[in-house]
């Protein structure tokens, strides 16, 4: 019987063989999509786009982490970056959101191209309308308060353009202290900071220990310093009394910790206490308990 049927298995034809080029797999090759992508004249828009829409996250991962010089110089080509926006626009329109990493990766990469590079208006230009799309949900609350959309969409590039809270903190408030002194108010300040941040503890330390004002700042400038400070203030003061606590504990530990050998902004222990009761309130009553306000 096994005779016959290895008879009949010899009979059969050979099947026809099929390669697959593994060349095409990024598993086999990592540099597939750079490979891709480094020559754009060489791809159709629509081309590009398809490709955009699946890979560029890879692309902002590559810019940001690993400097690749590849991507790096294809956002300053205007083609690309255009189609670049209608990849980002596209994945959001079909229920896709970006997500908050890639969201700090594009505000990165603007505003180290604003602030550090030599800017061609044209750039410039697309790269606001690529903020537009990656900040659409603050951009109006900040228009809201009435400041200019060219200011907000400045504002909500510098208040995601780090990982490190920080660093948005101190962009933000440069750029507060640059604008025009009748726009900013302190009253704008304090609308400003409650639309835009929601986590006071490191808001407050960071405009505390920051006192880079000096003699090169003009006279506006110290004026904004002054209303940056009062707003601050005003901010912490509508807080209830838990969370004022809960504020000032954590800037007394981390000065102790960490700032022992610097000077702040200002002293605690000096503010008005008529238009700042509940602040002094519980300053008061953590300097008879022992902790240190600076």
């Amino acid at each position: 019987m096994f005779e016959n049927l290895i008879e009949h298995v010899k009979k059969q034809p050979i099947p026809e063989k099929h390669y697959i080029d593994m060349t095409e797999s990024r598993l086999m090759n990592p540099n597939l999509l750079s490979d891709k992508i480094k020559d754009i004249s060489l791809l159709e828009d629509n081309e590009l786009l398809q490709l955009l829409i699946i890979d560029y996250p890879t692309i902002l991962e590559e810019i940001v982490e690993k400097k690749n010089v590849v991507y790096i110089n294809l956002f300053k080509k205007p083609r690309f970056l255009t189609i670049f926006t209608n990849a980002v626009s596209y994945n959001i329109s079909r229920g896709k959101p970006l997500e908050p990493q890639n969201r700090i990766y594009i505000n990165i990469i603007i505003y180290d191209y604003i602030c550090h590079t030599e800017k061609d208006m044209m750039l410039k230009s697309l790269m606001a309308n690529l903020s537009k799309i990656v900040n659409r949900d603050m951009i109006p609350m900040i228009m809201a308060i009435g400041i200019p959309e060219e200011l907000a969409c400045t504002i909500s590039i510098a208040r995601y353009s780090s990982r490190q809270e920080y660093i948005n903190i101190k962009r933000v408030n440069l750029i507060i202290l640059g604008s025009p002194l009748e726009l900013m108010t302190e009253q704008m300040i304090v609308d400003l900071i409650s639309v835009i941040y929601d986590k006071m503890p490191i808001l407050f330390e960071t405009i505390m220990f920051d006192h880079t004002i000096d003699n090169d700042n003009t006279e506006d400038e110290g004026e904004i310093y002054s209303r940056i400070s009062n707003a601050i203030l005003t901010h912490l003061e509508n807080m209830t009394l838990e969370n004022i606590t809960t504020v000032l504990k954590m800037y007394s530990n981390d000065y102790v910790l960490l700032h022992s050998n610097e000077d702040v902004r200002f002293s605690l222990r000096s503010i008005n206490n008529t238009d700042f009761p509940r602040i002094n309130q519980t300053v008061d009553s953590m300097i008879m308990k022992g902790e240190y306000i600076p």
